[in-house]
């Protein structure tokens, strides 16, 4: 039996990635619900993610860290008046939030203590010994919607791109001269996670140029922190990429670009789920992390990994040597990319 409400609030996740892998959540709730005021809760640094979606009636942005933004959230979740709290992140925080702001029916994942906050907590998976057990994070998110009831849930990943978010994309090419016929190739050598998911920036380098050699236009993406390790693979580079200039690029005009593009190669980061909700081929390189918490819609994905015996540890910085990343050579992700430009899709055997 569904759970019935009116007035409905869910807490987005906060990372990039997390977020897509979450809109299947949102638009099961949207198409559930479709008479009821739908808001979402989320980290403004994500809001763009989100824009040009059908889904939230209200978007409220607010930050994790604070006791003044805690308190605002709780007096604006109570003015609200909701019937129904989705909360998609794991934190004590979040499940204290809908709690102190009223929010009448409560559903997330009882972890890190805070199952008596939730009116409906949901065990998470768990193995004999009582082990938390990775599991994709699409169907992570979506296992409360049938828990709350509803019907027709699927598992793809979708993104949205307004008129003015398409216009700023062509005008960035056209800036680069970047022409409607070119073949664009991404690649996304970041990481907002950590140092531990970065494969060294002359890799990529290497794979970039032999692409370029190939007739392709290479375009580097990669977030203002991040831009020391564009510029340096963009300066051992023989032919030379498009680098968009500080400020041209964000989180929205990223998805019209991304969807240009014919392939994405990348470490294990939001560029990655932009790609599979574009349904863009991608080439992911990954090291510290499970790829059990990413192991969904891999129809177009080729997942790049070496077994180590130090891994996958999740850690944010590497302690030893690396040699999850280092021992993953360019021409491993070259074989990967030219399986999936060749439209080879499936698992590269390594």
């Amino acid at each position: 039996m569904k759970v019935e409400a009116q007035r409905i609030v869910v807490r987005a996740p906060n990372w990039v990635g997390d977020v897509v892998m979450a809109t299947p959540t949102f638009r099961a709730l949207r198409e559930n619900y479709p008479d009821a005021h739908l808001a979402v809760v989320l980290r403004p640094y994500v809001r763009p993610v989100l824009a040009g979606s059908p889904w939230f009636d209200e978007v409220i942005a607010t930050e994790d860290r604070g006791l003044g933004r805690f308190w605002a959230l709780t007096r604006r979740l109570r003015a609200g008046r909701f019937d129904l709290g989705v909360i998609l992140p794991n934190s004590f925080r979040t499940a204290l939030e809908a709690w102190l702001g009223g929010v009448g029916h409560r559903i997330g994942y009882d972890r890190r203590r805070r199952g008596l906050l939730l009116s409906a907590p949901i065990a998470p998976p768990r193995d004999r010994k009582g082990r938390f057990v990775p599991r994709n994070m699409v169907d992570y998110y979506l296992t409360l919607c049938q828990h709350l009831g509803c019907q027709g849930l699927s598992q793809r990943e979708e993104l949205f791109i307004t008129s003015e978010c398409q216009a700023r994309g062509d005008a960035l090419l056209a800036r680069h001269q970047v022409g409607p016929d070119a073949r664009l190739l991404g690649m996304n050598p970041g990481g907002a996670f950590g140092s531990s998911k970065l494969w060294p920036a002359d890799r990529f380098a290497v794979v970039a140029d032999a692409l370029a050699a190939r007739g392709f236009r290479i375009i580097l993406f990669g977030s203002p922190a991040e831009r020391p390790i564009l510029e340096k693979i963009a300066g051992a580079m023989a032919h030379k990429p498009v680098l968009p200039e500080p400020g041209e690029l964000d989180l929205d005009v990223l998805k019209p670009l991304v969807r240009r593009c014919s392939l994405l190669v990348t470490n294990d980061t939001g560029a990655r789920h932009y790609a599979v909700a574009f349904d863009v081929p991608v080439v992911c390189i990954m090291g510290s992390t499970s790829p059990l918490y990413t192991n969904v819609n891999l129809e177009k994905q080729i997942i790049v990994q070496v077994k180590v015996d130090c891994g996958p540890c999740q850690k944010k910085v590497c302690t030893t040597d690396h040699r999850c990343m280092t021992r993953i050579t360019p021409d491993q992700v070259l074989a990967a990319a030219d399986r999936l430009l060749s439209g080879r899709f499936g698992r590269l055997p390594l």
